[in-house]
């Protein structure tokens, strides 16, 4: 039902000793003809998509209307914009994380609860296709999100010498593959509407190697409390996710709804403790405001709000409202010396921490730094 077999390839082999993209850049190719959408009749055009490093030359005639190019690229254009923005806090005074952490001394006064020296999660993507003959694309993310704790506090292992170190303790790694498909577009009371779907799978990982429960490592000192080794333990796990965006574009205004069903723990080291989240429901908005005279190759606008809510279960016999309930809200404003740049504050309030191992916390949070995309 998303295609019509009706393109042809001349495919030709060339001098294989010069072979140096990676295998998957042949794949693309071979997928990039099955997200066309191709009519029976319309205007011809034709195509060249070479790969000479590979040995291999692909000649594809086709049908498109000048509207189905047009919308082709709406869409091209679309799944940019709902891409994950990345961050910088500001250092020292960027992030607050309003509760108190057993392991780590408390400061004081209104710098009670500045735990960090600086965080970032930085979430850059990278499309495997750039045509306006394609009605899918897919997009590689390689995720990073950083916290440098900014107190000096001993180790919580027992078996060395104390030294102070200013620490980026076990970073969070979130590479991920989606798969993005136009599903239809329409045009009412003034409105541009357009809906999407995507198909995702990440791995979320620390890089560590140590025991994942804390009772399996004697020489941790952690606390009663934490079931988990929030020190250097090994933390891993996968989830899918299934999204369907509805945008919708009126004006200078741009509104992206996003419903997502998230299933965890595939894989994983980190669900043989019973109060971890499993199952996730989400929905987010993203509503940009465009100035007139702005460029409309700027696809964040002047500003733009993010707004999340998500719901998670253990299982479907568990329940938890202060584990299972998250919200967050994002305010990015342009900088006026630049096209892709912006200042952000964001609040929020996470039922389990997404950072590594911290999963037992939760937390309200205060962010503020720069923010961008990296595409």
């Amino acid at each position: 039902p998303f295609f019509k077999p009706q393109t042809a390839y001349e495919i030709s082999l060339g001098d294989w000793s010069s072979c140096a993209l990676p295998i998957f850049r042949l794949f693309s190719v071979l997928l990039a003809g099955f997200s066309l959408s191709l009519p029976s009749n319309g205007k011809a055009q034709e195509s060249s998509v070479v790969y000479r490093n590979l040995g291999l030359s692909f000649n594809k005639k086709m049908n498109l209307e000048e509207s189905e190019v047009l919308l082709n690229s709406r869409f091209q254009k679309l799944i940019r914009t709902t891409a994950p923005a990345s961050y910088i806090c500001f250092p020292f005074i960027g992030e607050f994380h309003f509760k108190k952490y057993s392991f780590i001394e408390e400061g004081n006064g209104p710098f009670k609860y500045k735990y960090f020296l600086g965080t970032a999660e930085l979430m850059p993507s990278l499309y495997l296709f750039n045509s306006n003959k394609n009605r899918g694309n897919i997009r590689l993310t390689f995720g990073t999100k950083i916290r440098v704790w900014s107190k000096r506090r001993p180790p919580l292992r027992n078996h060395y010498e104390w030294k102070p170190s200013y620490a980026v303790k076990t970073p969070s790694y979130l590479p991920g593959v989606y798969y993005s498909r136009l599903i239809k577009s329409v045009k009412r009371e003034g409105k541009d509407i357009m809906h999407t779907m995507e198909f995702g799978f990440t791995h979320h990982s620390n890089g560590q190697d140590a025991p994942t429960m804390a009772a399996g490592d004697s020489t941790l000192t952690l606390g009663p409390d934490y079931t988990y080794n929030i020190h250097d333990g090994d933390f891993s796990t996968n989830f899918i996710n299934i999204s369907w965006n509805k945008s919708i574009i009126q004006g200078n205004e741009h509104s992206i709804h996003t419903l997502s069903l998230i299933f965890d723990g595939i894989g994983t080291h980190r669900v043989e403790h019973e109060d971890l989240i499993k199952y996730k429901t989400s929905y987010k908005l993203r509503h940009i405001i465009k100035n007139e005279d702005l460029d409309p190759d700027i696809n964040l606008g002047n500003h733009f709000i993010d707004f999340e809510i998500s719901f998670g279960l253990v299982d479907f016999n568990q329940f938890r409202f202060s584990q299972s309930i998250s919200a967050s809200v994002h305010y990015h404003y342009l900088l006026p010396i630049s096209r892709k740049l912006y200042v952000f504050a964001n609040y929020g309030y996470m039922g389990q921490d997404n950072y590594n191992i911290f999963l037992e916390e939760s937390l309200h949070y205060f962010k503020w730094g720069l923010s961008t995309q990296i595409q």
